[in-house]
């Protein structure tokens, strides 16, 4: 009984693939899923409930996330900085070729972009919290005081998904072919120097070491720590109570400059 439960389930979330591909994702339905599958729609929600919950085991079962975030966990508190950056390298370069090797999860994407419903924006959330979790994994061993790296990280994989999804109205995009092995080779070299870059500007935290306290991230200057929480402004000296507003003294910065011509 439970391997034919198995089964239809397989069949279910195969058939979410096949509609797909045939029709585009805009024909994905409860009845145009089971018929795919050859069972009756009942049994589509007595075991999932609902389309959206199948939707979410279809993208599951190809999710890159995954495999990802199980390489990272147990191996970054043992890197250098040059093997973060490659381990950094290697998961946002499998995203995409991931992506580019399924036109079932480019028209997922695609449907995404262009439609706003329940079921868009469970699969959008869905993925965000994968790729967070992703996220604060680096964040252990990667000090982004000084450089803001999810939003780096969203530059360069938001590039890369756009050229991908190009592919299918484009072949050339800013003078890089989108669909041959030497224009996807410049992508991935692109890819890497930017995300070289971007490591270059960060502070790598020794395994079992603390980050650089607050306050001394961009923008702040050296010899602020002595206040702590606060940071220096064209207006003066600024500073804040635990979970209070921002107040600026004049005084304050005023008395230091006329220390400093003493």
């Amino acid at each position: 009984m439970k391997k034919d439960k198995n089964r239809t389930m397989q069949r279910l979330v195969a058939a979410v693939g096949s509609v797909i591909r045939e029709q585009g994702f805009g024909a994905v339905g409860v009845n145009a899923v089971a018929r795919k599958a050859g069972v009756d729609k009942v049994l589509l929600y007595r075991y999932f409930g609902n389309l959206e919950t199948l939707l979410k085991e279809y993208v599951s079962a190809s999710d890159y996330y995954k495999t990802a975030a199980s390489t990272v966990s147990p191996s970054i508190d043992r890197l250098s900085r040059r093997e973060i950056q490659n381990l950094g390298s290697q998961i946002l370069l499998g995203q995409l070729r991931c992506l580019r090797e399924s036109p079932d999860l480019q028209e997922i994407y695609r449907w995404e972009l262009s439609t706003d419903n329940p079921v868009t924006r469970s699969l959008a959330e869905q993925r965000e919290r994968e790729g967070v979790a992703i996220l604060s994994m680096f964040a252990k061993r990667v000090d982004a005081s000084k450089m803001d790296l999810p939003a780096m990280i969203a530059v360069i994989l938001a590039g890369g998904i756009h050229l991908t999804l190009r592919t299918k109205s484009a072949d050339v995009f800013n003078g890089v072919e989108l669909g041959t092995p030497a224009g996807l080779e410049r992508i991935e070299r692109a890819i890497d120097a930017l995300l070289e870059l971007t490591m270059g500007r960060a502070t790598i935290v020794p395994p079992g070491g603390t980050k650089a306290p607050a306050g001394r991230g961009p923008g702040s200057r050296k010899g602020n720590s002595s206040r702590p929480g606060g940071k220096v402004s064209r207006h003066g000296w600024a500073e804040r109570t635990p979970g209070g507003p921002w107040k600026v003294s004049r005084g304050r910065e005023i008395g230091v400059r006329r220390e400093r011509r003493r």
